[in-house]
């Protein structure tokens, strides 16, 4: 079976759950012709920001060879700004325009920020940049003030509910989703239709047999998730840290990093001697781990345990 999130990612406005408010401003802006030429998509991860972006660079007439997405795990400087320089001018030579979407923009470098400025500033008529960020705070004021703010929010549980139950109807006929299951992977899912997907899909690939196992262990990876961020607060060595991954080696990294970010979230709230290491797995886990894994939880921790070394 192919990735549920991957092959059911939504193609046009249509196929969008939620984000009724977000649409409905984005297709004021196609209807009349005043689209801006540099966009702020901001939101939570896994609810649909690159998936925004994309069906956008289809209704604005960009072809597929001239959408370029940049994502910061790979292009953090000032050479990807250089690239985009480079190209800029050259007009599209298959579509109406040229799109560059910048995934997890926050992670640009402030050199690289300032170096963008200006290409966000005047762009030629047939340019469009799209910045996706979970953490718009870490961009410059002047970037953010160059661009139009487009805001993505976490699914409520009711609307989490309907798709899943929708979904699996529609595209898993075969398997059967009890009442439980479904509440068990809305309150997991945390609001992300990519994570119910990825849930869900964990699900319907068990056998029988093994799919109360299965949502069992889904309750069970918050208690391992808050075990791993104990130990990284308490600044344990990283053998007993590595230790505690082996162990969480079958687990959903991207719902590690939530249980994570919560049980974090709480402890520097709460002020106390530990607040500081708190923030620095809040920090260490802002990026989300869908493509990069257990190896990206793994590198995560490590930089929280030697104190931001990479």
């Amino acid at each position: 079976m192919a990735e549920l999130y991957r092959e059911h990612r939504p193609k046009t406005f249509k196929d969008v759950v939620g984000q009724t408010s977000t649409l409905k401003l984005l297709r004021n802006y196609l209807a009349n012709e005043n689209f801006p030429h540099a966009l702020l998509l901001t939101g939570p991860s896994g609810v649909g920001k690159t998936t925004i972006g994309r069906i956008l660079a289809s209704e604005l007439g960009c072809h597929p060879d001239e959408y370029r997405e940049l994502n910061t795990a790979d292009f953090r400087g000032i050479d990807m700004v250089r690239e985009i320089r480079e190209n800029i001018n050259y007009g599209p030579l298959k579509g109406k325009v040229k799109v560059w979407l910048i995934d997890e923009s926050h992670a640009l470098t402030k050199a690289a920020q300032e170096a963008f400025l200006k290409l966000l500033e005047d762009p030629p008529s047939y340019v469009y940049f799209m910045l996706a960020t979970t953490d718009p705070g870490k961009l410059l004021p002047t970037v953010k003030t160059r661009c139009s703010t487009v805001p993505l929010s976490a699914l409520t549980n009711a609307t989490m509910t309907k798709f899943l139950t929708k979904f699996t109807a529609d595209h898993l006929p075969d398997f059967e989703l009890s009442e439980d299951a479904v509440a068990l992977l809305t309150e997991k899912a945390l609001g992300s239709p990519r994570r119910a997907l990825v849930l869900l899909e964990g699900l319907a690939t068990q056998d029988i047999g093994e799919q109360k196992k299965y949502l069992e262990s889904i309750q069970e990876e918050e208690t391992q998730s808050i075990e791993l961020c104990r130990a990284l607060i308490r600044g344990a060595k990283w053998q007993e840290v590595a230790e505690i991954l082996k162990g969480l080696k079958e687990e959903d990294p991207e719902g590690i990093r939530h249980h994570a970010l919560g049980y974090a979230r709480a402890i520097l709230l709460g002020a106390g001697p530990d607040a500081c290491k708190a923030f620095c797995v809040i920090d260490s886990f802002r990026d989300n781990f869908y493509d990069s894994k257990h190896a990206g939880l793994a590198a995560s921790c490590w930089e929280v345990i030697n104190g931001g070394e990479k």
